[in-house]
């Protein structure tokens, strides 16, 4: 065994209170085998985060439908990656300053850990993007489509 992982919560005191604590530090005499080791011990925030469902939605709909723009407007091909990374350059990032030239620059940063609602408003601004610069209008998520399978009989 290389790692445990425990539940807990933290009360309104500050104390930490851990969930089956008795099977944790059973857990934690195995993890080092009675011998001394070195463990890092990190304690995080429990968060909702985004669904199976907002992943499907944002790069099967949301980066689709930006690389598509992006070709119509620069007769350039990208990849969703491509896309990705622009658009977490554009509405998800922080941004440094350099004290001495007062020059600033932002870093992306990474989408995996936002929460559900954070997730949320991440593809909204990139959907609103995509409207304003290809004029490609991003469904509502509680908006369906319908396909035309006889479009190109009608042109």
């Amino acid at each position: 065994m290389k790692e445990t992982e425990v539940l807990g919560h933290i009360e309104e005191n500050g104390t930490l209170k851990i969930h089956k604590r008795s099977e944790f530090l059973e857990s934690v005499k195995i993890l080092g085998n009675g011998k001394y080791t070195p463990v890092i011990l990190v304690v995080k925030k429990r968060y909702k985060k985004r669904s199976p469902e907002q992943n499907m939605r944002y790069w099967g709909y949301i980066i689709v439908e930006f690389c598509r723009g992006w070709f119509e407007m620069t007769g350039e091909k990208i990849t969703k990656e491509q896309a990705h990374e622009f658009l977490k350059t554009r509405f998800l990032f922080i941004e440094v300053v350099n004290e001495e030239t007062g020059e600033v620059v932002r870093m992306p940063k990474s989408s995996a850990n936002l929460t559900t609602v954070k997730y949320m408003e991440f593809n909204d601004d990139c959907s609103k993007f995509i409207e304003e610069w290809f004029g490609i209008k991003i469904l509502d998520r509680d908006e369906q489509s319908t396909l035309d399978f006889n479009r190109a009989e009608k042109l």
